[in-house]
């Protein structure tokens, strides 16, 4: 069977692998956290890693979305998977974590800054984007940054938006084959090969970064059809693609070819490892948007003394029931509105 075949029906692991992702960015985050000391931080960039493992998986299966139905469905489906949650989470920072923290700290509570808080972010990309609430959190290493890991949703727009137009064309998709590669290419030749300074436009590195990993996704699948599940090669293919990651230069060239390797393995061990867990319950999301919050009131409570390994499982066994409430009772419900759209 082609590795598209065996990646569009019940039981691969994809899920596992992005809950894995979502796990190793508490990782990364929690030494962080706790020291707010940007210098400590593991050799190996995990959280970029695991959120570059998200956008390969997305670019797949967004890919996927863009075969069927008209843009104003694709696009209605692309928010329905984030912005429900998402609308969650921020509601849940700004009326219950947001002013746990200020009210325990001594301060008095503004409801209007919690409304301010949803209101600023409710769009995702806003230049009223607020990372804090009245100023808190307080009285931790990193004050005044509630929910860092947002950030990435953003790209995550911006890359479904590339992808808008497969959905509005037929014509476009007939030479997908050809088209994709060449957008990737472009992506990949002005990220690594222009002078272009990150600094002059903010978003710019991040969306090289980010955007690159969808596209390799999304340039798997449109050759999925013909590609064969190789468990030796998919061994190989993650080898050389961290390999190329722990020694390349920032933004080089081989850097975004890490990023084809990367994307062939990981689509192939989703296709490899065979599991009915969490095919149906996707809490990946959750975990991913949740677990910065719930670390930030751990330590406002004193779980820094207790190390970086004790708050990465407390924030685990915390995180992930709210996660599943979300899953559940927010992004589950909004999903079934999903095909509304569709001719």
């Amino acid at each position: 069977m082609s590795l598209k075949s065996e990646l569009l029906q019940r039981g691969n692991s994809l899920n596992i692998i992005r809950l894995l992702m979502a796990i190793l960015v508490i990782v990364d985050h929690a030494r962080l956290q706790i020291t707010a000391n940007f210098s400590e931080r593991y050799a190996f960039p995990y959280s970029s890693f695991a959120v570059g493992v998200f956008f390969i998986i997305s670019g797949f299966l967004i890919f996927h979305s863009t075969q069927k139905g008209n843009p104003f469905s694709y696009m209605w489906r692309r928010g329905l998977r984030i912005f429900p949650g998402y609308w969650g989470s921020l509601l849940v920072v700004a009326f219950i974590f947001a002013p746990i923290n200020i009210i325990v700290a001594g301060e008095t509570w503004s409801p209007e800054s919690s409304l301010n808080h949803v209101l600023g972010n409710f769009s995702l990309i806003s230049p009223w984007w607020r990372w804090d609430v009245q100023g808190s959190p307080y009285n931790v290493p990193l004050p005044g940054l509630w929910n860092s890991p947002l950030w990435t949703l953003r790209y995550e727009i911006l890359s479904y938006g590339l992808l808008v137009f497969f959905a509005s064309s037929s014509r476009l998709r007939a030479y997908q084959k050809a088209i994709v590669p060449i957008i990737f290419c472009l992506l990949m030749g002005f990220g690594a090969y222009s002078n272009v300074d990150p600094n002059f436009i903010p978003f710019l590195k991040n969306f090289f970064d980010l955007g690159s990993y969808f596209l390799a996704g999304s340039l798997i699948y449109v050759y999925s059809d013909k590609l064969k599940i190789m468990k030796e090669y998919a061994i190989l293919s993650l080898v050389l693609g961290l390999s190329l990651q722990l020694v390349s230069e920032e933004q080089d060239f081989y850097i975004y070819l890490s990023k084809l390797f990367i994307a062939y393995s990981v689509l192939q061990l989703g296709a490899i490892v065979k599991t009915d867990f969490a095919s149906k319950i996707d809490i990946s999301y959750g975990v991913y948007i949740y677990a910065w919050p719930v670390q930030q009131m751990l330590i406002f409570f004193g779980s820094a003394n207790w190390g970086v390994v004790i708050n990465i499982f407390l924030t685990l066994i915390l995180t992930i029931p709210i996660a599943w409430i979300s899953w559940r009772y927010i992004e589950k419900p909004c999903l079934r509105s999903k095909d509304i759209f569709r001719k």
